[in-house]
Parts: structure tokens; C-alpha cells; sequence
């Protein structure tokens, strides 16, 4: 016996995972208008999420390209008496060329 198909797309993915090429274009074209000025471009509760955007960055992809153009640095907050460790993701647009 064959098992029955149901033809159906499949639901909207729930977030996370991979979000394909142009994850942070639009960021970083914000970026872009303030050479030189850090903004807080995200805040995580884990050190494998800041990972993502801090390589993205570092290695020139992901929307922010060409590499070199962009900095990251991420600072561990400590909010209330709760405890919980919360990490922000800070990036600037440098300009230039692939250093």
C-alpha cells in the first residue's frame, strides 16, 4: 500500500535559520548614510546569534560588502537583577575598498 499524498505548499518558515544572501542589506545601506558612526544593529540572548552578524560583517557578506567596509564589536549587558546576560551587536560603515 502507498501512503497518500497531500499536495500542499509548504507553511511560512518561523524564523531563523538561513535568510539568503541579502540578509542585511537594508541595514547596512542605513549604515551607509552615517560613515563612521556606531549603531547597535542588534541585540541577542546568545553568543552563536552575534557570531552570525559579527562574521557577516567581518567577512564582507551577507549585505555588507565589499569586506573591510564595515566594523563590528559587541558589548555583554547585565539588565536588572534578573541576571540574564544580553549582547549587543554594534557595526559602522568605514567605506573603502576590500582591505
Amino acid at each position: 500500500m502507498t501512503p497518500d499524498l497531500v499536495w500542499e505548499d509548504p507553511p511560512e518558515p518561523k524564523g531563523g535559520g538561513y535568510r539568503g544572501p541579502g540578509r542585511y542589506v537594508e541595514l547596512a545601506a542605513q549604515l551607509k548614510t552615517r560613515p563612521g558612526k556606531w549603531a547597535r544593529a542588534g541585540v541577542f540572548n546568545r553568543t552563536s546569534h552575534t557570531g552570525a552578524m559579527t562574521s557577516a560583517v567581518r567577512e564582507g557578506r551577507s549585505g555588507f560588502e565589499p569586506k573591510g567596509a564595515f566594523e563590528a564589536t559587541t558589548r555583554t549587558i547585565k539588565p536588572g537583577m534578573e541576571g540574564h546576560m544580553v549582547l549587543h551587536v554594534y557595526v559602522r560603515y568605514v567605506g573603502g575598498e576590500e582591505r
